[in-house]
């Protein structure tokens, strides 16, 4: 396989999300298609259509999917259509043992097993390179587990559990007796070696040992390998089977496991390594909710996620459908030590889990908030695992150690499965009712809240609970409200989970001092299982203060502090702009961005591809209308993988250059299209094509130089990014070895100086730091043999150093930790060669290798007159170091942070406002806002909001530093919620006094609308939101400044 077909899979791949949200489509149509219609849409989509899943439901049997290039809005403008959605890629989520246990089984490792047993178990955390916590476990912390004959003797039949993961290995010889078989499917109690016919008519052949609904070939997923290990994991919690004098113990030998493989291995590069990441999508995780419904499990385990960019109707049906067929689902809380609702926990019927350590206190990585129903062990939990894997942090083959709500989840499940076992008759809601209301409360104080606490199997298993109305703080944590009334409406919901009536008294009260709540208190009766739903409104005193509010909920004598997230809404909003937007079709249009020049006024582009070309259509504002300036045609896009502006000569005057993955019937490419801002081709050079090695452009931050290239001057962009060294730069040295490896290097594309025999211009990869390049400095400045010189950062290039044709480079010279830094000025000679000049750079002592870098906005001109160099000392001390445009230090900051679990994770912004200067850092939790000003140093916090499950995958709220126009310019972080948890953008603003997300500047974005970066009117930023009213599109501006309320 050529480099080239490598790199092009890495570029589908890196692009997943969007492509396949782009090409699969599941439509809801407003009935079931006859095969006449079928035909009909067939023909329409340019795709066959095809029922979504055979599940007997009305929803369901009006579901289908499509693989099709048409847009949405050309779909959803067919009569018989209601709904479009896309399928997305989605994520999943050492021990000392004591002396003293009770031998609770005879599986050897069961010691190791704290959460069924606590003897005293000692656990050590690292906090960072030198410092180890050690957790001594206590017997609070366990499940409060019974006994394997107490189990056994409750049991009234065997229970399925569906786990919907990464596959299981069914061979594990701790599992292979607990997976459930079809036994209609398999031969002999095994698969069928290719299974010819689908013997139970559910539509899956074979399927003997579960399902493998990751495959290509749909008819063909009857093995469940798990080749990453999560899965094999979670059902060694459950069923690893007891008493067999291997590995560990699970929770009841009447447990049985369906293995539903929804997530595969991703793999990492164009070799074909492997990395421990998963991967999987929205449809395929919703047919296997569905066949396990099928199925008719008992349980079934999710531990898995989702944020709300991602989420899909088809995925709240299938999930209802399972609960409405009287399973248990339980989800996982996830693991970002944040109160967001991820999904599915947080949706309504599921059983939502987090995280306790093994002594008694709430994990740190736990997720909170009253949406989580209750809490199990989660940290370093042992179990099983795939034995063609190499266990990462256990010595033993077959088993290792995770950490995660992940691991909780399986205690639940496995409680619920054991319930169901011993009380057949009892519907879900009474299995949630025994879960939550037989929990234990914590022992150790925790400030993070929860619906209930520990959960406890005696307790359950005993029914030893007090009736009580539950709330239920599911769905409805976000709030909207109107400048004009400033009222909010909370959906107070209300449970009662016993088969008895009962009645409760209900008040609820602000915490918080800008809001009040009205019509109170309540007094509800609710027949058995009954669930009512009560409007409790919610007056906004303040809209300046924060748009967290939080409530304190009374039920009887029962307290429960609920936070909630409050934000404006922009419809018929007095202070709102209209832009209406006539030639708009879809909701497609992304910012236009230049990171040297900012255009007089805000421009967008949407990009529209068929087989043979591509249009790249540019708009802009014009009074009160988004004009459509013209259209840039590209033949054979196959993808758009940046559009910018750029100026491509340095004559002063902006051009727009696209970077296209083109492929047409005779090749496949990487182009580099160039037009003038009329756009017309490019007079100077409108066409490279790049000869591909082994990195892409970086659509970061990008410096340029100018070169002449065959008689004109043309920009050449220079970028850091991790790759091997380019052909073209490998020692030429018959003797010496080539380098492959990958590291961090400054790439750039230079031009030809010749055209090809086809008259093309081509763009060849190089890097600055090549051996040969390196080994002269070395010579040159006389170095020792083991020091080496590594390049840094590029400082941010400014419209002087672009007139200056110049690129400053920080860079760092010397051995291990006995460095200094230089500021080089890079240019090219007049022979097209790179020339360095050298200089000291004063780091105040510093070793600032694995420093992070950003611009420093200046709050009186708004413009970047200073660098920002930070990096961590320890691991919640960082230091902060501004330099001057000559390399010579402006001032040095020493930020100290507080919690030990807060490691530093990403730098935010950076702002000077004369002599107070203010920083925003981003930790794995927190964004931490910092303010100096006359020496001293105050630090002031608010979450960070993260959804993650499995290593490697993330979604995370991106801080864009912006500024707050009042009486004087303040420091402010935009931020894009509707990536985590909430259809929301909003403000965090900070000054001398702290920070806060006011409530007026956090702009709800419904369904109708998207988001779009924030744009620049003047010197004043505006949310910025795309709208469709009356079938028509729209833009909604909200200035970024203080009005006076």
């Amino acid at each position: 396989m050529t480099f080239l077909k490598r790199l092009v899979i890495l570029i589908l791949l890196w692009a997943w999300a969007l492509q396949v949200a782009a090409n699969t489509k599941l439509i809801e149509m407003k009935h079931p298609l006859s095969h006449y219609e079928i035909n009909k849409m067939t023909n329409i989509l340019g795709g066959q259509i095809r029922l979504f899943d055979k599940f007997n439901s009305p929803y369901f049997k009006r579901l289908y999917i499509v693989n099709t290039k048409i847009p949405t809005a050309q779909i959803l403008s067919q009569p018989l259509v209601k709904k479009v959605e896309s399928a997305d890629v989605i994520h999943p989520y050492s021990v000392k043992p004591s002396k003293e246990h009770s031998r609770l089984s005879n599986d050897p490792l069961l010691p190791y097993q704290w959460a069924v047993e606590n003897t005293g178990q000692v656990i050590g955390q690292d906090i960072d390179d030198i410092t180890l916590l050690r957790k001594i476990g206590t017997r609070d912390a366990a499940i409060d587990f019974t006994s394997n004959e107490d189990v056994d003797r409750r049991l009234k039949r065997e229970v399925v559990v569906a786990v919907i993961d990464t596959g299981v290995d069914t061979f594990h010889p701790d599992l292979r007796e607990s997976i459930y078989l079809n036994s209609s499917e398999c031969i002999n109690g095994e698969l069928p070696l290719n299974p010819k016919e689908d013997k139970d008519n559910n539509g899956y052949k074979g399927d003997c040992k579960g399902w493998n609904f990751t495959g290509a070939d749909t008819n063909n997923g009857s093995r469940v390998i798990d080749d990453v290990g999560h899965g094999t994991h979670v059902a060694g919690i459950i069923a690893a089977r007891i008493n067999n004098e291997v590995g560990i113990a699970g929770l009841a030998n009447k447990i049985k496991i369906l293995p539903l493989k929804v997530f595969r291995q991703e793999y990492e590069n164009q070799r074909g390594s492997k990395n421990a990441n998963a991967i999987g999508t929205t449809d395929r995780l919703a047919k296997a909710i569905l066949y396990a419904t099928q199925m008719r499990v008992d349980v079934i385990n999710l531990s898995l996620g989702w944020p709300l960019a991602l989420d899909k109707n088809y995925l709240h049906e299938a999930i209802r459908a399972a609960i409405d067929n009287n399973i248990v689902v339980v989800a996982a809380a996830s693991n970002n030590n944040h109160s967001a609702p991820i999904l599915p926990c947080a949706l309504n019927g599921v059983i939502c889990v987090g995280s306790i350590d093994n002594d008694g206190s709430v994990s740190a990585f736990s997720n909170f908030g009253m949406h989580v129903d209750v809490l199990a062990p989660g940290d370093n939990i042992l179990s099983s695992f795939p034995t063609a894997l190499e266990p990462r942090l256990f010595s033993v083959s077959g088993y290792d150690l995770k950490s995660g709500t992940s691991q909780s989840a399986p205690y639940v499940s496995a409680l619920a499965a054991i319930l169901k076992a011993a009380h057949p008759e009892f519907t879900t809601t009474d299995i949630l009712n025994l879960i939550i209301s037989s929990s234990r409360d914590l022992q150790v104080t925790s400030t993070k809240t929860f619906l209930a606490g520990m959960i406890s199997f005696k307790n359950a298993l005993s029914g030893a609970i007090k009736k009580k109305v539950l709330p239920v703080f599911k769905e409805n944590d976000h709030l909207t409200f109107k400048m004009t009334d400033k009222t909010a409406i909370f959906n107070m919901q209300v449970l009662n989970p016993t088969r008895s009536v009962l009645s409760s008294i209900i008040n609820i009260n602000s915490l918080s001092d800008h809001a009040v709540t009205v019509n109170l208190p309540l007094q509800v009766t609710l027949n058995p299982q009954q669930s009512k739903i009560f409007p409790i409104k919610i007056n906004i005193l303040d809209v300046t203060k924060s748009s967290d509010v939080f409530i304190d909920i009374k039920i009887d004598e029962i307290h429960y502090k609920q936070h909630l997230s409050i934000s404006r809404e922009l419809d018929n909003d007095s202070d709102i702009k209209i832009i209406s937007a006539p030639n708009i079709s879809k909701p497609d249009l992304l910012s236009l961005e230049s990171q040297h020049f900012r255009p007089e006024m805000p421009m967008y582009f949407n990009v529209e591809l068929n087989e043979e070309v591509g249009k790249i259509n540019i708009f802009s504002v014009d009074a009160n209308e988004l004009q459509q300036l013209g259209s840039i045609i590209i033949p054979y896009l196959k993808f758009l993988l940046g559009f910018t502006l750029i100026d491509l000569d340095n004559d002063g005057i902006l051009e727009y250059q696209a970077i296209a993955h083109i492929k047409n019937l005779d090749s496949e490419n990487i182009e580099y299209y160039n037009f003038a801002y009329d756009l017309k081709p490019f007079a100077q050079q409108p066409h490279f094509i790049l000869k591909v090695e082994n990195v892409l452009q970086s659509q970061n931050e990008l410096s340029y130089l100018y070169k002449n290239i065959l008689g004109k001057k043309h920009a050449v962009p220079f970028f850091f990014a991790v790759g091997p060294i380019p052909v073209i730069d490998q020692p030429k040295d018959p003797f010496l070895p080539k380098i492959f490896e990958a590291a961090n290097h400054l790439y750039y594309f230079a031009p030809s100086d010749s055209l090809t025999d086809k008259g093309e211009a081509t763009l060849t990869t190089h890097i600055v730091d090549s051996p040969a390049f390196m080994k002269f400095w070395k010579k040159k400045l006389k170095l020792r043999s083991f020091a080496d010189i590594r390049l840094l950062h590029i400082m941010p290039q400014t419209e002087d150093d672009l007139r200056k044709n110049q690129i400053r480079l920080i860079v760092s010279v010397g051995l291990d930790y006995q460095r200094t830094a230089s500021l080089v000025i890079m240019t090219f000679d007049s022979d097209g060669k790179l020339n360095w000049q050298w200089s000291p750079l004063n780091t105040s002592g510093l070793v600032i290798d694995g420093y992070q870098l950003s611009r420093t906005i200046n709050l009186q001109d708004l413009k970047n007159k200073e660098t920002t160099l930070i990096g961590p000392q320890q691991s919640t001390m960082w230091d902060k170091l501004s330099l001057a445009a000559d390399g010579t230090t402006s001032h040095l900051t020493r930020i100290q942070g507080e919690d030990i679990s807060e490691d530093f994770k990403m730098y935010a912004g950076d702002y000077l406002d004369k002599d107070v200067r203010y920083s925003f850092i981003q930790t794995i939790s927190e964004k931490l806002f910092s303010v100096e000003n006359n020496g001293k140093v105050k630090n002031y916090t608010m979450p960070f909001y993260v959804s993650s499950f499995l290593p490697g995958n993330t979604f995370l709220e991106r801080g864009y530093p912006i500024w707050f126009h009042a009486e004087k310019n303040l420091p402010a972080l935009y931020i894009d919620a509707g990536q985590i948890f909430q259809k929301s953008a909003y403000l965090i603003i900070g000054d001398q006094t702290g920070i806060t997300a006011p409530l007026y500047m956090n702009v709800n974005v419904p369904e109708s609308c998207r988001a779009l970066n924030p744009s620049l009117w003047g010197e004043i930023y505006n949310f910025t939101l795309l709208c469709e009213k009356d079938k028509k599109w729209e833009l909604r501006l909200l200035p970024m400044q203080k009005l006076n309320y």
